[in-house]
């Protein structure tokens, strides 16, 4: 028997659990394994299976991390990747920060509607992260244009280099 511990918010747990605790049966049972969920955000992962074992990690870091579960369950998946980039690497201020957030999610969400749609991921923003899904190409594409946006590019160099990418 495999396990490995994965630490969440607290306010993350419910979205982890589910009403009733359907979500995590879907989990169990998609993943052939026990999670052990305490209160302070600590989910214990228990597999027979390593393969298994590393999916549901990333499943549960996913969930922490802000993603929709239905999401999240993508990574079940071989194919699709968790990416996750800490905005605090590019500053230290609380403020900054904000305004880094408000960059990669633009005006009424158009930003990062925009880079979902162009790059095929899916972009939640949560705490000082940035964390993108989706098959491991578009993911790396995905991260590097974020990571223009927060180094300060124009969004529609960034959208622009997107595409030429894409040819």
């Amino acid at each position: 028997m495999h396990s490995e511990v994965v630490n969440i918010p607290k306010d993350r747990i419910a979205a982890l659990v589910g009403t009733k605790g359907r979500e995590r049966k879907t989990i169990e049972k998609q993943g052939y394994c026990k999670l052990n969920v305490s209160s302070s955000g600590s989910i214990t992962i228990k597999s027979k299976n390593l393969d298994k074992l590393l999916s549901i990690k990333l499943v549960v870091e996913a969930i922490g991390r802000g993603f929709n579960p239905e999401i999240a369950h993508l990574l079940f998946d071989e194919e699709y990747t968790l990416e996750i980039l800490d905005m605090s690497a590019y500053t230290k201020s609380r403020s900054r920060i904000n305004t880094l957030k408000s960059r990669i999610i633009g005006r009424k969400g158009a930003a990062r509607r925009n880079l979902e749609q162009l790059t095929e991921t899916a972009i939640t923003i949560y705490g000082k992260t940035v964390g993108i899904i989706g098959k491991a190409v578009d993911v790396s594409l995905a991260q590097r244009a974020v990571e223009m946006i927060l180094e300060g590019s124009k969004h529609a160099s960034v959208f622009r280099w997107i595409q030429d990418q894409r040819v």
